[in-house]
């Protein structure tokens, strides 16, 4: 039988591959990521982005295939033979939903022509995603990379390293494909700063804020 930290990591799995959660399924996240510190250090920052989905979803209603789905099973009922649903063009690859990707090329093509090419970048290799941090920081002595993927310390296996003009500091680093992570910058050892080119950012809950990444 599934326990709860094991349900709240399969909805969170199952909304980052495409799927809205229900209002039943937002009440058990927000109850269990309140009363479990490991979970809510995990996923307490992702709660009001699936809420914002879950909502969304609520109002749309059932999408095309869906209802498709159902109109199909009543057939088969009546007598009917059962067709085989049409894709949902809404969806795009690894199932994420077009309306969640059309604000987010927007905001790319933004970022990219404020920011030139100070955005992560990928290789992808099997399982494994190897993700470039680029951050410029001309006047930093030192800039570490933390996250969801380091619990949130700096060492020294997420120190980054400055290019040849001393100004654009970077570090490749393999994360696992398919997944949501949140992450900072740690410049000098204190100041914490959130990724300029970050497309989407979240409340870290200190009055700050993170940059979300989706692989």
């Amino acid at each position: 039988m599934m326990n709860a930290c094991d349900r709240a990591e399969a909805l969170v799995k199952a909304w980052e591959e495409g799927d809205a959660p229900s209002s039943a399924d937002m009440v058990f996240l927000e109850t269990h990521v309140a009363t479990c510190g490991p979970c809510g250090s995990r996923f307490g920052r992702l709660l009001p982005l699936m809420g914002r989905d879950s909502e969304t979803a609520r109002r749309k209603g059932p999408s095309k295939a869906a209802l498709e789905i159902a109109d199909g099973v009543m057939d088969a009922i009546l007598g009917g033979e059962v067709a085989p649903p049409k894709p949902d063009l809404r969806m795009v690859s690894r199932g994420t939903p077009l309306r969640r990707r059309i604000p987010l090329i927007a905001a790319a093509a933004a970022a990219a022509l404020a920011l030139l090419w100070f955005v992560p970048t990928m290789t992808r290799s099997g399982d494994k995603v190897v993700v470039r941090f680029i951050v410029a920081e001309p006047t930093a002595r030192s800039v570490s990379l933390v996250g969801d993927f380091t619990d949130w310390k700096a060492s020294s296996n997420y120190l980054m390293h400055a290019d040849a003009s001393g100004r654009v500091w970077e570090i490749d680093v393999p994360l696992q494909r398919g997944k949501v992570y949140l992450y900072n910058f740690i410049v000098d050892g204190t100041k914490w700063t959130v990724d300029p080119a970050a497309l989407e950012k979240v409340d870290d809950g200190f009055g700050g804020s993170s940059a979300l990444l989706r692989l």
